[in-house]
């Protein structure tokens, strides 16, 4: 009887061990609050410069952003555009973030609101990016062009695959870090369930 119990007092123990962070599962990290409303930067990234399209037309950008200043979502912006050709909704996202590092003033709240579910980095994968920026001597503010490919390398490790989900984090925590976003990040359980800010399509 007592080798039995033995026994099961060690296969319990196993059990226990293998539900622990220590066997490769990573402690939930703390997730990023963004501002309220309407925001724009009082502090605009030196490198960003308004490029008008042919003939003075508005930028690439700026209808995207116009039309999800007037409540459109970024769905239906990219189904439906001048040239009659859809384009991606990272695409629209990417042109209303453009406009959020022109000073435009953008809904940050909502926008995530309209875009893939854990798009934004928590506090651990941001630091990642931090570090990974430290480590890669980059800095950039100071530098247009990013290779996201080579930064998030250090990120996820030698040979690890860098998955879209770790790119689409990145282009948000680029374009919050030089358009000086002033985020946040709580626990879970310090945050109510926000209300839905960007209606269904």
């Amino acid at each position: 009887v007592e080798e039995l119990a033995a026994i099961l007092t060690d296969f319990k123990s196993q059990l226990e061990a293998e539900d622990t962070p220590l066997r490769g599962k990573r402690p939930l990290s703390r997730q990023m609050v963004l501002p309220a409303g309407l925001w724009a930067s009082t502090k605009r990234w030196p490198l960003a410069v308004y490029k008008p399209g042919r003939g003075g037309t508005p930028a690439a950008w700026e209808p995207s952003h116009t039309r999800f200043a007037a409540g459109e979502h970024p769905q239906t912006i990219a189904m439906n555009q001048d040239s009659g050709k859809p384009v991606q909704v990272a695409t629209v996202i990417g042109h209303i973030l453009q406009g959020l590092l022109l000073g435009r003033p953008v809904d940050l709240r909502r926008l995530v609101d309209c875009a893939e579910p854990g798009t934004l980095p928590d506090e651990v994968e941001w630091s990642q990016m931090e570090d990974a920026c430290i480590k890669s001597d980059i800095d950039v503010m100071k530098v247009e062009n990013v290779a996201l490919k080579e930064l998030l390398q250090v990120v996820v490790g030698p040979g690890a695959e860098v998955t879209p989900a770790w790119y689409a984090k990145a282009r948000w925590w680029l374009n919050l870090k030089r358009a000086s976003v002033p985020v946040s990040f709580q626990d879970g359980s310090e945050t109510p369930t926000p209300k839905r800010l960007c209606p269904p399509v």
